[in-house]
This record gives structure tokens, sequence and C-alpha cells, in this order.
């Protein structure tokens, strides 16, 4: 790349196999970076990173402070990523996540999990020890855009918006993620990939204890039709499952466009 730029110094002890490295990235693309390693997402902006490696050269420990900026993760665009890293033993420990989008929202995260959970589809492959890795990990927005959740739902969702409160915890395994939260979500606008169907003026108080997403009340525009929906569902590896939700209107009339009364 004609900026990018990666420097080290330090030492490597071949005969003990050890490691003490520090290092430094400076304007590197990301999106040149993640075809290099083969991480087929998605991904763009302008990395920045100080860092050591130390330890075992198999199994290293690596602290990194990272900036991203102008970046796109799937269809999420922001406008700075700020983060500290410890990486141990294959488990990624987020000391400090922030990320700025958008007239100042921000999304902040801490926890560990392991790194692995993040980028895999398939953790049903995934073997037995690999599964029962713990989860602790925490997420929190205040007065947030919605298109953040086009970051794990990137196929379902042609767009996302309204403004969003969320707090979030992430716990139990791999095999058998854990999710309690709130998020309350003002204005949303939903439009969905498979059906041609647009949400609007979305009101929505959401809470989730162990994985069982509640729906006291929501209201939406459908095609100009006030709708209220309640209920709840599962979510099983983050997908929703065993949905029960009531939908009705107010006087007993839908108007679809000029075609259907």
């Amino acid at each position: 790349q004609q900026k990018g730029q990666f420097l080290a110094k330090g030492g490597l002890d071949l005969a003990q196999n050890l490691s003490d490295i520090e290092f430094q990235v400076s304007e590197f693309d990301l999106r040149n970076l993640a075809q290099f390693i083969g991480f087929k997402e998605n991904i763009k902006g302008n990395l920045n990173i100080t860092g050591t490696y130390q330890g075992s050269l198999k199994h290293p420990s690596i602290s990194i402070s990272a900036q991203i900026e102008d970046g796109t993760f799937r269809n999420f665009k922001f406008e700075e990523l700020q983060s500290k890293i410890n990486w141990k033993e294959g488990d990624l420990e987020i000391q400090e996540l922030i990320i700025s989008y958008q007239k100042g929202f921000q999304i902040r995260a801490q926890g560990k999990i392991p790194f692995p959970f993040i980028i895999s589809e398939k953790k049903e492959e995934q073997d037995i020890e690999f599964n029962q890795l713990p989860l602790n990990f925490k997420i929190s927005l205040e007065n947030t855009d919605l298109s953040f959740i086009q970051i794990f739902w990137d196929r379902d969702f042609k767009q996302t918006q309204g403004v969003t409160n969320l707090i979030l915890n992430l716990s139990g395994t791999v095999g058998q993620p854990i999710l309690n939260g709130q998020l309350t979500l003002d204005q949303g606008s939903l439009e969905l990939t498979a059906i041609p169907i647009k949400l609007e003026k979305i009101e929505s108080k959401v809470e989730i204890v162990n994985n069982l997403v509640k729906i006291p009340q929501l209201t939406f525009i459908l095609d100009n039709n006030l709708i209220y929906a309640s209920g709840d569902f599962k979510l099983v590896n983050f997908q929703p499952d065993d949905l029960r939700i009531k939908i009705w209107n107010e006087g007993g009339k839908l108007i679809y466009e000029d075609i259907l009364t």
C-alpha cells in the first residue's frame, strides 16, 4: 500500500520459544488487509495500531490499542472506532471499545469473548471444548441509530433507522449463549429484505430475559395503517424462534395503497 507501514522491535528466542516484541501499524487499508488474511466479510477503513507480542511463539499474549477511521463492517458505517484489546490463549478481552458515528452517537462494549465466536456462522460444527468456553460481554448504546443491528443481521434488513437505547449482557457459553437486557426504540423504521414490507414510526420497549424477548406493546405504521403488536419469542443462537405474537389494529379496516381495502 502507498501509505501503509508496519514497524516492530524486540527479541525472539527460538531456542526457548519466547518472544518480546513491540509493534506499530499505521495507515493500513482494512479491505486490503482482510483480503490478505482471507477474511471474507465486507470490511473497510483506515487502521492504526500500537501493541505488544509477548510469551510463547505459538500461544502469545497480545495487547493492542487500535483506531479505525471511516470504517465499514458489513453494511454498518462508522466514523471512528477506538479500542484496547488483550488476546491470550484464544480469548479476546475488550477492555474498551467505543464506536462513534452519526452526530456523536456511540456504541460502547467491554468484556471477554472467544474470538472465533464472533466470526463463526456454524457453531454446531465446533468441537465440544470450544462450545463450553464462557462468554462475558456487555454492550450499551445511548441515543444510537438502529442501523447498528446490521452488524449482526446484515442480510435480513434492507434498511434500518431509529433512536435506540440498549443495555445488553451476554453470558453463558459459546454453545449456549444467554442474552439479558433492555431495548427502547423511538421513531423506528425497518425495511425487510425477504418480503416487500417497510415498518415505520415504531415505538417500543423490549425486555430480554434469559433469551426470551418480551414485547409489552409495540406500535408501527404499515402502509399508513396503525398496527399494534405484543407477545414474545425466544432467541436460539441469536435467531428468533418459538414466536408468540399478537397483531391487531383499531377500527377493523386495513388499506394497502389503492389496491385493497
